[in-house]
């Protein structure tokens, strides 16, 4: 996966820079729509997309975090509801889940509410 060996090459030249420092594997690939391009947060291929890549960073042991939860609806209605849970369910068998939302909706509280 390219973006995987990208966000890995990210990674090793902050460890060349300051070896030994924290970093989070922030891995967030996106699915584009073929016919327009616009993006699709909630489409059946991100989830499972969004689940793989968690697969791999729990595989290698990275401290990671992925969206979830996303929605390609433009109000709160049943096509959103079915999309945030289409999205959030692979990604809720995953072990770092609830902390990388918490830490999530901590760091942008302002963007968020």
């Amino acid at each position: 996966m390219q973006s995987f060996a990208e966000t890995l090459a990210c990674l090793c030249v902050v460890n060349m820079i300051r070896p030994g420092s924290y970093c989070d594997f922030e891995m967030w690939p996106f699915i584009s729509d073929l016919r327009t391009g616009a993006f699709t947060g909630g489409s059946g291929e991100q989830a499972l997309i969004m689940a793989a890549t968690a697969q791999m960073c729990n595989f290698y042991g990275l401290v990671s975090s992925v969206a979830c939860g996303m929605t390609d609806s433009k109000t709160m209605d049943a096509q959103a509801g079915y999309e945030k849970a289409i999205t959030t369910t692979p990604r809720a068998c995953g072990q770092q889940c609830c902390i990388a939302l918490c830490r999530s909706c901590w760091q942008y509280h302002g963007l968020v509410f």
